[in-house]
């Protein structure tokens, strides 16, 4: 028996499969036991999953641009290209916003900065009592 999966089947298999190792990265320490293996696995899983649904845009990205030159005997392959590329450096920019909205909105980023600005302290603090040693 031949089977084969259509592209919408690999684009939606691979997007829930990456949402489900996201979300398994997430539970690891809370939910699941710290493991380098079980890391390893989900990582796998979820750069597996990406990595397919990636090839799978290229390949119906190639396919538009072939229709494309079947239906009006032109190539538009570089502003397709040019698109595609925007589009991913859009993404890009946006996931950037979203972790550092998530990090300041978690109070993360504050403490972070908290910690290094205490450092500048203490170093300046230690500067301090060594000039007055010597004197």
């Amino acid at each position: 028996m031949h089977s084969k999966f259509t592209r919408n089947q690999i684009i939606t298999a691979a997007t829930i499969i990456t949402v489900i190792g996201y979300m398994l990265f997430m539970s690891v320490g809370y939910i699941l036991s710290k493991s380098i293996v079980l890391l390893n696995i989900i990582g796998f899983l979820i750069f597996f999953s990406q990595g397919a649904f990636n090839m799978t845009m290229i390949v119906m990205l190639n396919n538009t641009i072939e229709y494309d030159e079947v239906r009006f005997h032109e190539r538009h392959d570089s502003i397709i290209s040019a698109v595609r590329s925007f589009a991913t450096k859009l993404a890009s920019a946006v996931d950037q916003a979203v972790v550092a909205l998530i990090l300041i909105i978690s109070n993360i980023y504050a403490i972070s900065q908290k910690n290094i600005i205490d450092e500048r302290k203490y170093e300046e603090l230690v500067a301090e009592i060594k000039s007055t040693n010597k004197k």
